[in-house]
């Protein structure tokens, strides 16, 4: 069961609530939960009694029946402002957070974790995450056999943003040619098959539940082998072809 970004609104491994109820909640029904949330980690030689004493992280794991697995993605690719304010010292960002309250400061991921389930692995992006192939890219070369992208889109109200939002993950399924499955806690939901077509969406702001039973090619891609070397090579491809016939026509 894939829940999206936010959907712990809490910090999952600290609060002693969300520690029973999605675990528990988990072996009630029989199968794995995976859940965005927030997450954070002491700094090293503080004591944890104030909140500068910590990293904090928009985060997801993975919980299995009865406990948190192993392993922790962190987001890697935040948003300015909203998540993280650019070029500012860390001592300064608390005047930036007084300044609103749709201004975060939290600490980009440092990893690439991969999570195995019914014998394959899966890995995870968050939120706008889906629009850099690089992310996708690394995560499938760790191992991820398919793709989830959990999000939080409530920000975009009814608006053409998810739509345009949701459209990123056509070229991350083919680029690597990897199913990828999509939660958003107001929509979109579904998932795209490894030819970028998309094969369930839902409304948005309807409830709904998305089953999908991805296929797994196992097929290594250029771009996945190669990354930007590939479309850079067929650009060059491309320019010495055309000078090539230029002179042929000049000729």
């Amino acid at each position: 069961m894939v829940w999206p970004e936010s959907a712990v609104p809490v910090y999952l491994r600290y609060d002693p609530r969300a520690r029973i109820f999605v675990p528990g909640l988990a072996s009630e029904i029989g199968a794995p939960i995976f859940t965005g949330t927030n997450d954070a980690d002491t700094l090293s030689g503080r004591s944890g009694a104030n909140v500068a004493d910590y990293r904090v992280y928009n985060a997801a794991y993975l919980v299995r029946p009865g406990a948190i697995a192993d392993g922790r993605y962190a987001k890697r690719r935040l948003v300015p402002v909203a998540e993280r304010v650019p070029f500012i010292p860390g001592a300064a960002t608390a005047f930036f957070e007084r300044m609103s309250s749709w201004t975060g400061q939290f600490a980009p991921g440092q990893t690439w974790p991969t999570w195995t389930v019914g014998g394959h692995r899966f890995a995870a992006t968050i939120c706008y995450e889906s629009v850099f192939p690089n992310v996708s890219r690394r995560l499938v070369r760790n191992g991820a056999e398919m793709l989830l992208n959990i999000t939080n889109d409530a920000w975009f109200g009814p608006t053409a943003a998810p739509h345009q939002h949701a459209s990123h993950l056509s070229l991350r399924a083919v680029e690597s040619r990897v199913s990828v499955l999509r939660a958003a806690n107001t929509g979109i939901s579904g998932w795209v098959d490894p030819m970028g077509r998309v094969r369930v969406a839902t409304s948005l702001y309807t409830f709904a539940v998305v089953v999908a039973d991805l296929p797994i090619p196992g097929i290594e891609t250029p771009y996945t082998r190669w990354g930007n070397w590939a479309p850079f090579g067929a650009f060059i491809l491309w320019a010495g072809l055309c000078v090539r016939n230029r002179k042929k026509g000049l000729g």
